[in-house]
Order: C-alpha cells, then sequence, then structure tokens
C-alpha cells in the first residue's frame, strides 16, 4: 500500500478528514438548498445573456445567505456560515 519509503522518508500521521457535525449540517444544508434553487445550465451563445444569468443566481445565493461569506459586514457579508 502507497509507495515505499527510501532513506530519509519522514512519516507522517494520517489526516482525519471526517466531518465534524455542525461541518455536516452545513454540507446537508448547502446540498439541500442547491437542489432546491439551482438555475440550471446557463444560457449559451449570448454574452448578455449569460451575464444576466449569472448576475442573477449571485443574487439569489446572496438574498439567502449563501454567498459573500468572507466579506465585511459593510459591503454584504452574508449570514452563513455560523
Amino acid at each position: 500500500m502507497g509507495w515505499p519509503a527510501g532513506p530519509g522518508t519522514v512519516r507522517l500521521p494520517g489526516v482525519d478528514l471526517t466531518l465534524t457535525d455542525s461541518e455536516a449540517t452545513f454540507r446537508d444544508e448547502v446540498r439541500s438548498w442547491l437542489e432546491e434553487n439551482h438555475p440550471g445550465p446557463s444560457p449559451e451563445g449570448d454574452d448578455q445573456a449569460e451575464f444576466e444569468f449569472r448576475r442573477a443566481w449571485q443574487k439569489r445565493m446572496h438574498e439567502s445567505g449563501w454567498a459573500g461569506f468572507s466579506w465585511p459586514e459593510e459591503y454584504g457579508r452574508a449570514r452563513r456560515p455560523p
């Protein structure tokens, strides 16, 4: 299993990628919201239509609290994640 260790190889402990309860809850919230709200494929062949589609999608995500997590409050930070 894995590559053989050569001279001078340092073995590091494995990384535990198990989600915490709050991370799993957040993941499930995102999945559920996307299932209910994803607008489908963007329009093709018309730059203006695609721009408006993406703009509306960003607006929907932000109004629902799913965009702008890292933004300062004065610039419209979303309410999620907790």
